[in-house]
């Protein structure tokens, strides 16, 4: 809770400074673009590493670590939260409603909020 806390409030000061220097549309743009990045760096740095070590130790016949496991389904966890925002983020170019606001930022933390309870209640 504390680092979804300290996440959502740097995405909404990096969607207003993103406001402040683009347009509407380019600081949705840029503020999906940097939840994805974030996404992709986690499958890229700890999840398949992570696989990578738990299937090295079985095929080795040794017991693998669990902590791998859990630190992989972690991040794959935040990915799954984070997932819905990005899509609306990156698709918000064609509905100006959104981006054309003063509330802008606003509609950012509504956006993540959304989508992550959105997910929770698929999950």
């Amino acid at each position: 809770v504390a680092l979804f806390a300290v996440l959502f409030v740097y995405i909404l000061a990096a969607a207003w400074a993103f406001t402040q220097v683009f347009s509407g549309r380019a600081a949705f743009l840029h503020t999906g673009a940097m939840i994805a990045t974030w996404m992709t760096a986690s499958v890229a740095m700890v999840i398949i590493p992570n696989q990578r070590k738990t299937v090295n130790e079985l095929l080795a016949g040794r017991e693998p670590d669990p902590a791998l496991g859990k630190q992989a389904k972690q991040r794959s966890l935040h990915n799954n939260y984070l997932t819905l925002p990005v899509i609306f983020l990156m698709l918000a170019n064609h509905y100006p409603l959104s981006w054309q606001s003063r509330y802008s930022v606003a509609i950012v933390g509504l956006v993540l909020v959304a989508g992550a309870v959105i997910r929770h209640f698929f999950n």
